[in-house]
């Protein structure tokens, strides 16, 4: 018995394009409209210190350093390498990056992520027609370039907004490179895949065991192991980009690289993120801790910590690795920010006095629940057999390889530290993931007897 697609055909009206564009500069103009009237009151300030820093060592001393003392003026000798984050951001920031002008800096980084932010509105809209189908996809594209959450990162010094572009990028590329028929194009398209995943790791490194983890399931399911020449493609396109990054680790010391893992384990074991439910901890449950300095000094000793936990409080421990961090992550407030949804606290911003924007945030905090539910459920459904009877073509293994690594990203935070401002950049998979979901149901309803097409 036949059934019918989520998607009638392929074929793009003409209408498409102009939307999409006008959908896409509106994104542009509210990211920019946020970016030149929003103040913060420290801009440079933990982790965009941290960035910051890095930058000014490497433009002025061609020493990649965390050394915070060469922003004030107080660095005496070279200062010493280290390994504590990534480099890709700083990288960004490098252009731009003036020390006696430090105001001008941050506002043509704000600028320039703008710009950035309505780019990943353009790709998730475009990804999206290929998957769903342009009715659907003009649903995802609204969803993501009035994202509250993903305009009102611009402002800060974060990875948020490029790591957001390169991971659309990264899952455009997958996608398409899985829909493209067998030869030399798909993989070109896995290769690039590959390569914005690097770029993605050297933002933030939330994936960076993604692509040895593509690579073991190929070779080890059965189903899999005809593709490992393009599994090998798309691998070769990741280390290719990380390889530098890889190479200048070895030649730093033990004692300065990052200890990342371990402490994202430890502070992640917190249920409900308070120390011995205590609302005061709040958000940061590890300050203060006398147990935090042992227990984040290897991941063998975070995990010791958490074995501890889970011996003393059981069925509390359970819940909160369960459930309880997935509803930390999709959280609509961010849980060591500012004023619900900010990151660090603000002097201005649109948003806190706009009533448009007022009104815009209050519809998307309605929608958010649903929107989440939807996502979760999209990403299961994906990998339902049925899927193919939703789908024209092959565009059931696009919505798949979106699924997995939003499937993936959510795995990392269930051991990780599950604050919401880490689900920012996927927010546009959860939102086509959501509109999937939405559409296999439309599809279902229409397939009942007496409903008319």
């Amino acid at each position: 018995m036949t059934t019918e697609a989520v998607v009638a055909t392929p074929t793009r009206p003409r209408w498409f394009a102009p939307a999409l564009l006008a959908i896409t500069l509106l994104g542009l103009a509210l990211r920019w409209w946020t970016a030149v009237a929003t103040q913060v009151d420290f801009p440079i300030r933990n982790d965009a210190r941290d960035y910051v820093s890095y930058t000014a060592n490497l433009t002025q001393h061609g020493v990649y350093s965390s050394d915070f003392r060469v922003l004030v003026g107080r660095l005496n000798g070279p200062p010493v390498p280290d390994a504590k984050r990534p480099p890709g951001y700083p990288l960004f920031l490098a252009p731009f990056f003036d020390p006696g002008d430090l105001g001008g800096f941050v506002h043509r980084v704000v600028i320039a992520q703008a710009w950035l932010g309505a780019l990943v509105v353009w790709l998730a809209g475009w990804l999206a027609a290929r998957l769903l189908g342009v009715g659907w996809a003009m649903v995802v594209a609204v969803l993501v370039g009035l994202s509250p959450h993903l305009v009102v990162y611009v402002p800060y010094l974060l990875t948020e907004t490029s790591f957001s572009l390169a991971l659309a990028g990264f899952v455009t590329a997958a996608a398409c490179g899985v829909m493209a028929p067998p030869g030399w194009w798909r993989r070109v398209l896995l290769a690039v895949a590959g390569a914005c995943l690097g770029v993605s790791c050297l933002l933030r490194p939330t994936l960076d065991q993604l692509a040895w983890v593509v690579l073991a399931g190929v070779l080890l399911l059965p189903c899999g192991r005809r593709q490992w020449r393009v599994a090998l493609v798309f691998v070769l396109g990741f280390a290719a980009v990380m390889a530098p990054w890889w190479l200048r680790n070895t030649q730093v010391s033990q004692q300065k690289q990052s200890h990342a893992m371990a402490i994202t384990l430890h502070q992640g074991s917190y249920p409900d993120m308070m120390r011995d439910g205590d609302p005061a901890t709040f958000g940061y449950p590890y300050q203060g801790d006398p147990a935090a300095a042992q227990a984040e000094s290897s991941v063998g000793a975070a995990l010791a910590d958490l074995a501890g936990k889970v011996r003393a409080h059981p069925w509390q421990m359970l819940r909160w690795y369960t459930v309880g961090k997935t509803m930390a992550l999709f959280a609509w407030t961010e849980q060591s920010g500012w004023f619900n949804l900010f990151e660090y606290p603000l002097l201005r911003s649109p948003w806190l006095t706009d009533q448009r924007l007022v009104a815009l945030m209050s519809v998307m905090v309605g929608l958010h629940p649903l929107l989440v539910l939807l996502g979760l459920a999209g990403t299961v459904l994906a990998f339902v057999p049925a899927a193919s009877r939703w789908l024209p073509g092959r565009a059931v293994d696009g919505v798949r390889a979106v699924a997995l690594v939003h499937a993936y990203f959510i795995a990392v935070h269930l051991a990780a530290l599950p604050l919401s401002r880490y689900s920012v950049p996927f927010r546009p998979l959860t939102a086509l993931l959501a509109v999937f979901a939405l559409a296999c149901v439309v599809a279902w309803w229409r397939r009942r007897p007496g409903v008319a097409a």
